[in-house]
């Protein structure tokens, strides 16, 4: 699985840091986690786009682990899966208070 956090920080390493405490503080079940970069997002200066390629514990699905990430998610279907939730979608609460939007792939 591929996500794009959409994380509040003051610094990149604020926001990986963010990152890395979200992703401890919680249960994700998770195999394994590599950041593969964080960028500026070029609409807000104070937000950083945290690129991570994840594998999760065989016994999880993909659906399962986005819920612990948001009560609400827009899912999108080609190739592959694509989810999506923001702040600013109505009645969706990013159970992060960092974390402004979440994009996966799988």
């Amino acid at each position: 699985m591929f996500i794009k956090l959409f994380i509040e920080g003051i610094s990149q390493s604020d926001a990986e840091n963010e990152l890395w405490k979200i992703m401890q503080e919680r249960n994700y079940n998770l195999q394994s986690l590599k950041i593969e970069q964080i960028t500026n997002y070029w609409k807000l200066e104070s937000v950083y786009v945290c690129e991570v390629t994840l594998m999760l514990k065989p016994h999880v699905n993909e659906e399962e682990f986005l819920y612990k990430l948001s009560n609400k998610w827009l899912f999108f279907e080609d190739e592959q899966t694509e989810a999506l939730c923001s702040d600013t979608m109505e009645g969706c609460t990013i159970y992060c208070e960092k974390i402004k939007m979440i994009n996966a792939f799988y």
